[in-house]
Order: structure tokens, then C-alpha cells, then sequence
């Protein structure tokens, strides 16, 4: 959705490439003019939060630590296995 000549350029060439190092090199300088030129801006909203309580050590926020999706629950025991709590904290805070 730009009106670029240079980057109109871009896709013809590489259609019409007779080897693979020449389709490389077009494909190479239009990811250059794409980063150069910011054609897009990434605002990104995350769609998940990966939210733990303190006591729970071991967990960094891993997403398919605990997702139970189609992989089944085979990986949450892969992962468990690392994930401690402190009860001693856990008692402080008085959550026990």
C-alpha cells in the first residue's frame, strides 16, 4: 500500500532472476528499502500476560510452560519440573 517505484522495482526483477544468488541480492536490498524506508510501524498489544505469584519460583513467564493447547499436558510436566515455591516467602507475606 505504497506508491514506491523503487519498491514496485523490487518484484519483477526477482520473477525475473536467472539464478538464485541474483534473486537473493534483489530480495536482500527490498528488505533493506523496507527497513529503511519504516513502511510499517509495529504497535504491538500483547494478547497474552503471563502473571505468577512471587512465591512461585523458577517461572520466567514461559507461555508454553503451562499452556495446556494441543500438545496436551505432557508439557507442563517438561516444564513443572522446574518450578519451585517458597513457602518461606510465600508464609511472610501471609498466603499460607
Amino acid at each position: 500500500m505504497t506508491k514506491d517505484p523503487v519498491m514496485d522495482a523490487f518484484y519483477p526483477a526477482a520473477r525475473a532472476a536467472t539464478s538464485e544468488d541474483e534473486f537473493k541480492k534483489i530480495m536482500k536490498d527490498m528488505n533493506e528499502r523496507v527497513a529503511r524506508q519504516h513502511y510499517a510501524i509495529s504497535l504491538l498489544r500483547p494478547l497474552e500476560y503471563a502473571l505468577c505469584q512471587p512465591w512461585l519460583k523458577g517461572y520466567h513467564g514461559q507461555i508454553h510452560s503451562v499452556w495446556m493447547g494441543t500438545g496436551g499436558p505432557s508439557r507442563l510436566s517438561l516444564y513443572g519440573a522446574r518450578f519451585w515455591i517458597d513457602h518461606d516467602l510465600k508464609k511472610s507475606l501471609g498466603k499460607e
